[in-house]
């Protein structure tokens, strides 16, 4: 992985990342691949496809081969049948969608939406499930199939026009700047944010349990190489995205964790200063609004223009909304020249109205089962933390996705149905545990579990 990042400029770096990629693949599980091809394989395959002409093919082969790896397992099965309330939710956020599409324009944009919301809340929901209930899911194998992914992703675009590449590891900022005077399509936001997903699962497995030297290097270099992608791709936001998710971590519940976390989220910190100093010096343009006081907040993450579009079209028809696919920016709708509000929230209100997007969360507010979905998010699921994870997807949602993005939200809620928590124990696994020892009711906080883990 080191190596691919520093060959990178050379164009050779996209060869040793596959290579990695490949490796990382031969030793997995079939439940890592599963889940790794819904929730990185999807953008990456499909950039690649789309390089050499075959549009739309490549994200459609992922998500089947995904699916054939997940959908025979018995572990998921079960996990359905015992995520009723989970399946409720989905379905229910389903027919909103379906309801807006039918009272919106339906242009080939609204299509896209709604078509990209379905595939949204199901492949997270089913990945997710099996997240939580399949002990073979291998959470640092996950992660470094996530930042290979990226990194073939940039090499990829440097396979259409070689000059996005950038020389070496201090050129923050400068697949950003290279990309408006390049024709390779690749969006660079998706760079850093497929980096920051995969180091947040390497950073919340195994919570409770001493890290060995080989972990706490594998640990460094996912960091290190994240927070490089993140620098090249020019993306201020996520610069905020991976230190608020690191930081996350201490909102967790499990033992040690100032401990064993406090160094590791120092160390972000530290990268994110150089890599915004050194980002400030060589490219202000990009990173000079950071420090100037009289911009705002929007501002300084360039979504000024795009939340005030939203604002004006919710109060167009503040109840109803535009329908699904009704963004416009200026005269234009929002699939002629790709403007979103980039904030799922916004774009719910826009496209659906207040009304619609008062129903689209009834489950959340009115049945008491999901509301205690936050909180054990805190929990340790097998070991692992899931909250720095669902930060990370929030956050994002937050401030670069669309309508269809929401389906993630609603996926990972949902797929929360499996895990179980009563007060007199833990999240823990449901439908794969073999031990026979129950949870003491007076110590929530021991994991049961005491085998090592592999990797």
């Amino acid at each position: 992985m080191l190596a691919s990042l520093f060959l990178m400029g050379t164009g050779n770096g996209l060869y040793l990342a596959l290579l990695g990629l490949l490796a990382c693949l031969a030793g997995s599980s079939r439940a890592t691949i599963g889940v790794f091809c819904l929730l990185f394989g999807v953008p990456v395959l499909g950039y690649v496809a789309n390089t050499v002409g075959y549009f739309g093919w490549g994200g459609d082969v992922i998500v089947v081969i995904g699916l054939l790896l997940l959908v025979s397992k018995l572990t998921l099965h079960t996990a359905i049948l015992k995520s009723p309330v989970g399946l409720f939710f989905v379905a229910w956020s389903v027919l909103v969608v379906l309801f807006f599409f039918f009272i919106g324009p339906q242009t080939s944009y609204s299509w896209a939406m709604l078509i990209g919301y379905l595939k949204a809340v199901f492949l997270t929901f089913i990945s997710f499930l099996v997240l939580f209930s399949d002990k073979s899911v291998n959470w640092t194998q996950l992660g470094l199939l996530g930042i290979l992914s990226a990194l073939i992703l940039l090499g990829a675009a440097g396979r259409v026009d070689p000059g996005i590449l950038p020389s070496s590891i201090f050129d923050v900022g400068s697949v950003r700047l290279l990309k408006k005077i390049t024709e390779t399509g690749l969006f660079t936001h998706q760079l850093g944010y497929l980096a920051i997903l995969g180091f947040m699962f390497i950073y919340s497995k195994d919570v409770s349990q001493p890290r060995s030297v080989k972990n706490l290097i594998i640990l460094a270099i996912a960091l290190f190489v994240t927070v490089v992608l993140i620098g090249w791709s020019g993306a201020r936001q996520g610069l905020f995205i991976l230190l608020i998710g690191s930081g996350s971590i201490f909102l967790c519940k499990f033992e040690g964790k100032y401990k064993r976390y406090f160094v590791p989220a120092m160390a972000v910190g530290l990268l994110l200063f150089v890599t915004l100093f050194i980002g400030f010096a060589r490219n202000p343009e990009i990173y000079g609004v950071l420090f100037d006081s009289e911009k705002s907040f929007t501002e300084k993450i360039n979504r000024a223009g795009s939340f005030n579009t939203a604002f004006s079209l919710i109060a167009e028809d503040p109840l109803l909304g535009q329908g699904i696919g009704g963004y416009r920016f200026g005269d234009l709708l929002a699939g002629d020249e790709q403007h979103f509000a980039h904030n799922v929230l916004l774009d719910l209100l826009v496209q659906t109205g207040l009304i619609g997007t008062a129903v689209f969360f009834v489950p959340l507010i009115l049945i008491p089962n999901y509301r205690k979905r936050f909180g054990r998010m805190r929990s340790e699921i097998l070991g692992n933390v899931v909250l720095p994870v669902f930060v990370v997807m929030f956050l994002r949602l937050m401030v670069d996705s669309q309508l269809n993005g929401l389906g993630v939200f609603v996926g990972v809620i949902a797929a929360m149905d499996l895990v179980r928590q009563d007060g007199s124990r833990r999240a823990a696994d449901i439908t794969t545990a073999r031990s026979t020892k129950k949870i003491p009711a007076d110590n929530t906080d021991k994991w049961p579990y005491t085998r090592k883990r592999a990797f």
